[in-house]
């Protein structure tokens, strides 16, 4: 269970993105009810001006039901200025949020109390104990009767159950259901009972928010996920096994997400591509999509936004919005490959679609230093925010008072860097690693920033690391700048005569550049001092799985147990040696050596 003050980042984090989303669907409910009169005009214009460009290629059939149409987009003008709606008679839509491993509730409790707009929250965990400290929980923080639904069942089954089996709407009546707040349903009796309470006919929507946040990976949960939360809903992802989406166990990462990964300083971009990659392949199972909001590494996990959509056309075409990367082992210079030719755009659903000509790195040695390559994939290649609803984040955090979010200056810090980056380019260098590999000493960032854009091309830094270089310019136009500067500042003959690649890497053109400091074409987040990263405290990382204790046995944290381990190895360890020592006898020794 996540007690670590670490973990506040991640709830302040997932308040203000509801916020943002139920602010977002509200404005659109209001456009969408308040805008009929304008809409309508536009297509009055389209009719008139289809009916004015007199060709003579229609048939009478077809003159006629272009002059019904404009009838008809008459006669709803005409009720839409003698029957206004104003953007305040719009109701708000409430959100119904399903935490699927609320532990003790800690998170769901935050979302009852700090979001008016969402009277519907189910907090689900299998463990009765957790669910009894979840019921404690409640009481101990004052929520409100019925906001909160503790829920005793496993999350896959009940999501499951949500996404295909019941004909109701059965969270939207959870406060009804629930007679008091301690009550404790089962996934199947709550539902039914929820069921039960809607009207009749009610269609299935499923929840507007569906919240993962396991120990280790989600996918377990994903499938059943997807099927519970409605079409437009909001989908929370957090996988605390980075170590395996990040390339140290490249078999367990092709098992559980379906992608192999590759070793570099991009690890951590590359673990979002790949959980998006997953998501989206289990989404179009169902003829879904999903547009990724906010995608973020975040010390030891990665935590992910996505909006799902119902649309069988793009689900088709998964993958025009896939990859695989080539990595050369001496330099590691990237080189992309799309896993589709796309003519009519990845996000077009009339979009066709072809196998893809490649290899994309021409030959199967670097261009750059004569290495091999390295196939890395598949990857998620469409971009990995919404800037348009960063900025809406950006906007109410900054609206909010001052004490809402303990971590309000690493959210605002995190949030900037993440809207400025390149949303079309996948993956990312570091300078120092180029630097080393080229033996040569690192110019400042923002000199090395200017070389690029004074060659033409865009550039920008990434949250996942301070020393990242975001780029669209080809790798041989980054390599030839080194050599143009380490021509002004020369690597040692003897280092030269002694490594090889180091001697091709240094061979190839230069690309000339004065390495000037300028500020024109670098992202506006790399002059900001802007908090991106927290120190280490002594209660850092998820630590140990929760386990039941056994009765008599006294309850302990996950870092008192790993400590009390620690001292008894050292224990171990110090009886050991002093045996050892015990064993050595003086006398046999002397005179030797």
């Amino acid at each position: 269970v996540f007690y670590n003050p670490v973990q506040e980042f991640n709830r302040d984090l997932s308040i203000l993105a509801i916020r943002s989303f139920e602010e977002l669907g509200h404005e659109t409910r209001v456009e969408r009810v308040c805008g009929v009169a304008d809409r309508t005009r536009r297509q009055l214009e389209g009719l008139r001006a289809q009916l004015d460009d007199d060709t003579g290629s229609r048939t009478a059939k077809q003159e006629a039901h272009l002059k019904r149409g404009l009838n008809e987009a008459e006669r709803r003008l005409v009720d839409a200025l003698a029957n206004p709606r104003e953007p305040a008679s719009v109701r708000r839509e409430p959100l119904r949020i399903f935490e699927a491993l609320a532990a003790t509730g800690l998170r769901s409790v935050r979302y009852a109390l700090e979001m008016p707009h969402a009277p519907s929250i189910v907090a689900c965990d299998l463990s009765r104990d957790a669910v009894t400290a979840m019921q404690r929980n409640l009481a101990f923080a004052g929520v409100p009767a019925g906001r909160v639904l503790p829920m005793h069942s496993d999350a896959a089954t009940h999501m499951a159950q949500v996404g295909s089996l019941l004909p109701a709407r059965q969270h939207a009546a959870a406060a009804a259901a629930a007679e008091e707040q301690v009550e404790v349903l089962s996934s199947t009796e709550g539902a039914v009972r929820l069921a039960d309470a809607m009207p009749a006919g009610a269609k299935v929507p499923g929840y507007s928010v569906v919240d993962l946040d396991p120990y280790g990976s989600a996918m377990p949960f994903v499938d059943a996920a997807m099927g519970a939360v409605e079409d437009g809903g909001l989908l929370l992802v957090t996988c605390t096994d980075a170590g395996v989406l990040c390339g140290s166990k490249p078999d367990n990462c092709f098992a559980k997400y379906g992608s192999y990964p590759l070793r570099g300083k991009f690890c951590h971009e590359q673990g979002l591509r790949i959980l998006l990659h997953a998501l989206d392949t289990a989404a179009a199972r169902r003829k879904k999509v999903i547009e990724p909001l906010v995608s973020l590494s975040i010390d030891f996990y990665l935590r992910v936004f996505v909006r799902v959509r119902t649309h069988a056309g793009l689900a088709r075409r998964a993958a025009a919005r896939r990859t695989y990367m080539w990595k050369c082992t001496g330099c590691g210079t990237l080189h992309a490959q799309p896993m589709v030719n796309v003519d009519g755009g990845a996000s077009s659903d009339t979009s066709r679609l072809s196998a893809a000509h490649g290899p994309t790195c021409v030959s199967q040695s670097c261009g750059v230093c004569g290495g091999r390559f390295r196939l890395g994939g598949p990857y998620w290649s469409a971009p990995l925010h919404d800037t348009a609803f960063i900025a809406r984040m950006l906007r109410i955090l900054d609206a909010a008072p001052v004490g809402t979010f303990g971590t309000r200056d690493r959210m605002r810090g995190m949030l900037r860097v993440a809207a400025d980056e390149l949303p079309e380019v996948p993956f990312f260098y570091e300078a120092p690693e180029m630097c080393q590999r080229m033996r040569v000493t690192m110019p400042k960032l923002q000199n090395f920033f200017s070389a690029i854009v004074r060659q033409g091309y865009r550039v920008s830094g990434s949250h996942c690391s301070p020393q990242a270089i975001k780029t669209n310019a080809p790798p041989a136009v980054l390599w030839g700048l080194l050599r143009c500067w380490e021509a002004a500042h020369p690597v040692a003959q003897k280092r030269k005569d002694a490594d090889e690649t180091l001697r091709r890497l240094l061979d190839g053109p230069l690309v000339q550049d004065d390495f000037t400091a300028s500020t024109a074409g670098i992202p506006g987040s790399f002059f900001e001092k802007l908090v991106r990263f927290q120190d280490s405290p002594a209660d850092w990382g998820p630590m140990a799985r929760a386990k039941k204790l056994k009765e008599g046995v006294q309850n302990k944290t996950p870092k008192e147990m790993m400590l009390e381990r620690r001292d008894a190895i050292a224990k171990e360890r110090a009886s050991e040696r002093a045996a050892k020592r015990q064993k050595y006898d003086p006398a046999a020794h002397k005179g030797k050596g």
